[in-house]
């Protein structure tokens, strides 16, 4: 089992942290400006065209927006008819300010013209005082005039406020009528979205199932029709290859799903990739040295693997199997499973097979021999097969399941006959052929 270095779990973390940071990074940036222009606030427009330009803006929601979009535009529009109701509430404090201090001014004004008028009522004055009284009266005519004026000028600007309430009364229905519109079209999207959303994990978990029992049926297959050592060496590698295959396009197809999905989480994937690749590198590397191992080399090569021989069994894309022999081919009973990354790293010899000749050799009985024949093919595969042939390695000698045979058949005359049949190199096989005939 690889371990996996304290440092690769730091870089994974470090890694999620910039992931984090992304996926809030992203929820900041600003739509295309081409969406700007989409909705126009409706207080621009005029009273009588509120109508079509909620149609306009309705058939221009359909064809541009998403549903991030709407939820920005809805941000807008509660914006703008909360400023609209603030504009509005501003309006009407001042106007009731305007209003008080317009009844102040009329009944200063009034009591101005009460004043002026019992100054007036006075005839029996003399000079000096006709002079002071009709001074005062021009006083009071002046401050008259201002007083008028004040009281003119607050009547235009309370008739215009209200003017104004009116219109932001207006445009504040609009503007909830638009909000409502907006809502009930992020509901729309929303479920579209969400029905659309189904489909794609449907399509996925469809796929995802299909590649499972595609891989499933292969190695069924391989384990019911390819279980012998001749077809492993044969189709071995091919297995490798297929397997490498069927993960690169699985996992092209999650990529492109996830673009497919929500085209924003591609941007995630590639930093979810990097924490896989800094965590799981060795693992990586050894998928990715699969890929040349099974061009190298195949089931049933002799190789030199730091200063070990033996016999590659099985290939698969994590690891590599191998049998130990010896120089001469004996089989040490060990099985070793090296990682892929481990065996591209090292040197690697592939040598050639021990030269092995097989020999059939048949022994020709009289009739009249008195010998009990089970006994004599017992002495022959006990005292000279069994004690001089090499218990080699199935895959360096051939791909038979046995080393020797003993048999035997009768001829036509009726003379009995072993046969014999063993695998040895050719000096042992002089050598118990020899024995045999001693």
């Amino acid at each position: 089992m690889i371990k996996i270095p304290h440092k690769y779990l730091l870089g994974l973390c470090i890694t999620l942290l910039l992931f984090i940071s992304s996926s809030v990074f992203a929820e900041e940036i600003e739509v295309s400006p081409t969406l700007a222009p989409v909705i126009t606030p409706i207080a621009e427009t005029k009273s009588n065209d509120a109508l079509d330009v909620l149609k306009a803006r309705q058939e221009k929601l359909k064809e541009n927006f998403k549903i991030s979009d709407v939820d920005k535009e809805e941000s807008k529009a509660k914006e703008e008819l909360q400023n609209a109701q603030i504009k509005k509430e501003t309006i009407q404090e001042i106007n009731k300010k305007i209003e008080q201090e317009l009844s102040a001014l009329k009944l200063d004004l009034k009591n101005l013209n009460k004043v002026k008028f019992d100054l007036e009522k006075k005839i029996d004055l003399s000079e000096e005082e006709k002079k002071k009284q009709q001074f005062e009266i021009e006083r009071l005519k002046k401050s008259e005039q201002e007083l008028q004026k004040n009281v003119n000028f607050k009547a235009i600007l309370l008739e215009k406020n209200k003017q104004d309430l009116e219109k932001l009364s207006q445009e504040e229905e609009l503007k909830r009528y638009a909000l409502a519109q907006v809502a009930l079209y992020k509901i729309a999207l929303q479920e579209k979205h969400d029905e659309e959303t189904d489909k794609k994990i449907k399509l996925f978990t469809g796929v995802s199932i299909f590649f499972l029992l595609f891989y499933i049926v292969r190695l069924l297959g391989e384990k019911k029709y390819c279980h012998s050592k001749k077809c492993k060496k044969k189709y071995g590698h091919r297995f490798v290859t297929f397997d490498i295959f069927g993960l690169l396009t699985y996992l092209g197809f999650v990529v492109w799903f996830l673009f497919y999905l929500k085209p924003e989480m591609v941007v995630y994937l590639l930093f979810l990739v990097g924490a896989i690749v800094i965590v799981l590198q060795e693992y990586i590397f050894s998928v990715v040295s699969s890929v040349f191992i099974v061009q190298l080399y195949h089931v049933g090569d002799r190789i030199r693997f730091k200063k070990n021989e033996g016999i590659i069994e099985g290939m698969t894309l994590l690891k590599i199997s191998i049998r130990t022999i010896d120089s001469i081919g004996v089989n040490m009973q060990e099985i070793r499973m090296i990682p892929n990354s481990e065996f591209m790293k090292q040197e690697v010899v592939k040598l050639p097979k021990t030269s092995i000749e097989k020999t059939t050799f048949d022994i020709v009985l009289p009739n009249d021999l008195s010998v009990d024949l089970p006994r004599f093919m017992a002495d022959i595969e006990g005292n000279v097969l069994q004690k001089n042939i090499t218990v080699r390695s199935e895959n360096e000698i051939t791909d038979s399941d046995f080393f020797y045979e003993v048999d035997f058949y009768f001829m036509p005359t009726g003379q009995p006959v072993i046969k014999l049949f063993w695998q040895e190199t050719r000096e042992k096989n002089n050598r118990i052929k020899r024995k045999i005939l001693a």
